[in-house]
C-alpha cells in the first residue's frame, strides 16, 4: 500500500498518513482541499480495482501482481511531475520569445505599430461620430446611440503513521489484503483552484476544507488516461511556488491538529512471481486516476 499511498501523493500534491484502529487501516489525504478530493476518490478507486483485479491470484502470487499495479503508478506519477516541470519551463520560454518577438517587430516595422495603434482607436472615433452625429442640429429625428449599439451586459489520533517512504508490501500484506476493510472517505465539495489566478489567494481560501465522500463503480475508471500535452502552468516559478505553498499547507493542518507522525518499521518489496507483477503493471495503465478529479 505504501507504493499506492506515494503514487497518489505526488498525483496530486498532497501528503498522507495512516493509523491502525481495531486491526483496520485508515488511510488520511491533508492538503489543498480540491487535491485531497481527488486523492482520496483516486485511492478508493485504484484500492476497488486492484482488489478485485487481484482476486484471481492467491498467497504471493496476489502479492506480485499488486506490486505490479502499485509500483506502475507510482513510476507513473513521478513522470508526471517531471514533464509537468518540464512543460513549465516551455511555457515560459515561449512566453518570453513571443514578447521578444513582438517588440523587435515594433522596433524594426514602425508603421505596423501606428497601424496597431490607429485600429485600436478606431471604436472610439466611431463612437464619437455616431455622438456628433446625434446631435446635428441638421438632423430632425433623434438618434438613440445606446439603441444601435445594443446592450451587451457583463459581460484524528494524535499518533499516525507516514507513508511518504519506499516502504513497499511483502508477504504480510496478502493476509492484510484479503482481511482488511475498504478504506472510508468523507469530504465537504469545494470550488476547485484557478492555477491562472492569484495562487496564494487561491490556496488559502480552499485551505480549510480536506474530507470528501467519494462514490463511483469500476467500470467507470478503466479507460486509459488521456496524455496531457499542454501545461497549465505560466512558469516554472508558478509551479514551484504552488507546490511549496501546498506542502506549506499540509504541514500546517498536521500541527492545527496535533498529529505527531512516527515512522514504521522498513519493509522490502519483492515480486515473487514476476509474470503476475508484469501482468499487473500492464493492468495499471487501464486506470485512468485522474477522471473523477473535481472541476467545477
Amino acid at each position: 500500500m505504501d507504493y499506492l499511498t506515494e503514487a497518489i501523493q505526488t498525483f496530486f500534491n498532497c501528503k498522507s498518513y495512516s493509523t491502525r484502529e481495531y486491526g483496520a487501516m485508515n488511510y488520511t489525504f491533508y492538503g489543498l482541499a480540491d487535491n485531497t478530493v481527488a486523492a482520496a476518490s483516486a485511492f478508493e478507486m485504484v484500492f476497488n480495482l486492484a482488489s478485485s483485479w487481484a482476486l484471481k491470484y492467491r498467497g504471493r502470487d496476489r502479492t506480485s501482481y499488486l506490486l505490479g499495479i502499485c509500483q506502475t503508478l507510482r513510476q507513473t506519477a513521478k513522470k508526471e511531475a517531471a514533464d509537468e516541470v518540464e512543460r513549465a519551463k516551455k511555457a515560459e520560454q515561449d512566453a518570453s520569445v513571443s514578447e521578444t518577438s513582438l517588440e523587435t517587430e515594433k522596433r524594426e516595422n514602425p508603421t505596423m505599430s501606428q497601424l496597431a495603434d490607429d485600429t485600436n482607436g478606431a471604436p472610439s472615433s466611431r463612437q464619437d461620430a455616431r455622438s456628433i452625429s446625434s446631435t446635428d442640429p441638421g438632423n430632425d429625428a433623434p438618434v438613440n446611440a445606446a439603441s444601435e449599439d445594443g446592450d451587451l451586459g457583463i459581460a484524528e489520533d494524535p499518533v499516525a503513521i507516514p507513508l511518504d517512504k519506499d516502504d513497499v508490501m511483502d508477504d504480510e500484506s496478502d493476509e492484510e489484503m484479503n482481511d482488511c476493510v475498504e478504506p472510508d472517505f468523507s469530504t465537504d465539495p469545494s470550488d476547485s483552484i484557478d492555477p491562472l489566478v492569484d495562487i496564494d489567494k487561491e490556496i488559502h481560501r480552499l485551505a480549510g476544507k480536506t474530507e470528501h465522500q467519494a462514490r463511483g463503480r469500476d467500470d467507470e475508471y478503466t479507460r486509459a488516461p488521456q496524455p496531457n500535452d499542454g501545461s497549465q502552468w505560466k512558469s516554472h516559478m508558478q509551479l514551484a511556488i504552488f507546490r511549496k505553498t501546498a506542502d506549506g499547507i499540509a504541514d500546517d493542518y498536521l500541527k492545527s491538529r496535533g498529529v505527531k507522525l512516527v515512522s514504521d518499521r522498513a519493509r522490502s518489496g519483492r515480486a515473487h512471481n514476476m509474470a503476475a507483477f508484469r501482468q499487473g503493471s500492464q493492468d495499471s495503465k487501464k486506470i485512468d486516476v485522474r477522471r473523477k478529479m473535481l472541476i467545477s
